[in-house]
């Protein structure tokens, strides 16, 4: 991945409207539908989807200004606190239904929009079609690629998975991640699984199935730096966030870290160590910081 496509993504994607601007916007669809406590009927339905329909059409063929706005009015809905379940569930659907051609097509510019506006639904299909825009084998697009995967750790977050939605997502991401050349996509699904790691009220099986996930994902990508020297830079941001966890561990959870992350902090470093001969003369300094904090990871998880 090089500088110049975050530069085009940038220059894609809009920044997320703040709570504040949500806030001051109006929204078309009534409060007895936004807060149901039952399953709506078919006029609400219908009340629904004309509402998606709407500002999904606006992404699909607004101007640039109007595509802002559509994804901040999709947005909203969705972020409403007064938002229930049922209608979450509804609307969810709608919006998916009426953005996947957008998400789908050429446009970058619109595809990128929609995504974000899918991320912030909070349900299990909304992880699915970012999953899907993320995954190498699925989005030949890098930009797309890359925001997918920068949004998967909080689609996830947010979407209250069940224990079998979950695992099924950590071991997609672990695959796609497996498969992934991209660095900075690599280093984006290596934190979603971290995020999935450390959700609060995560089955204790889930989180050791996720820790798990990270402990392989982390080891491919060192044993893919000598074929693909620029996975370093995944590796070496990876190394650092980890250290950043493990100085805030209880003793308990510094043993069991130290258990699973270990053997591959140790690999890291003879890896990084070994890479540097052959590395690209641009990548050496990296390879060298890689090497010297895999060694303090090393150090601090030995026992």
């Amino acid at each position: 991945m090089h500088h110049s496509l975050a530069g085009i993504i940038l220059g894609c994607i809009l920044a997320a409207p703040t709570a504040q601007a949500l806030a001051q916007r109006t929204n078309d669809l009534p409060s007895r539908i936004v807060s149901a406590s039952r399953s709506l009927d078919q006029g609400d339905l219908e009340t629904v989807r004309s509402f998606a329909s709407t500002w999904g059409d606006r992404i699909a063929n607004g101007t640039p200004a109007e595509v802002n706005e559509a994804r901040a009015e999709l947005i909203s809905v969705a972020r409403s606190p007064s938002a229930t379940p049922i209608f979450r569930r509804a609307y969810g659907e709608a919006v998916i239904s009426e953005l996947q051609s957008s998400i789908s097509g050429d446009d970058t510019f619109r595809a990128i929009n929609a995504m974000q506006a899918v991320r912030f639904l909070r349900t299990p299909d909304a992880v699915t079609v970012v999953l899907d825009h993320a995954d190498p084998d699925r989005e030949a697009n890098l930009s797309k690629r890359l925001v997918a995967a920068g949004l998967l750790a909080s689609a996830i977050v947010d979407a209250e998975l069940n224990p079998a939605q979950l695992d099924g997502t950590t071991r997609r991401i672990a695959s796609m991640a497996a498969a992934e050349t991209e660095w900075m996509i690599l280093l984006q699904s290596m934190e979603a699984l971290d995020s999935i790691a450390r959700l609060p009220n995560a089955p204790a099986a889930s989180v050791a199935l996720a820790r798990r996930s990270q402990v392989s994902t982390l080891e491919g990508a060192v044993s893919r730096m000598k074929g693909s020297p620029e996975l370093v830079e995944a590796v070496y941001r990876s190394l650092l966030e980890l250290r950043n966890q493990l100085v805030r561990m209880s003793a308990r959870e510094r043993a069991e870290f130290a258990r699973q992350f270990g053997p591959v902090f140790a690999s890291a470093e003879q890896a990084a160590r070994s890479g540097l001969d052959t590395a690209p003369a641009s990548m050496r300094p990296t390879f060298e910081k890689t090497a010297q904090q895999a060694e303090v990871l090393a150090n601090l998880t030995r026992n």
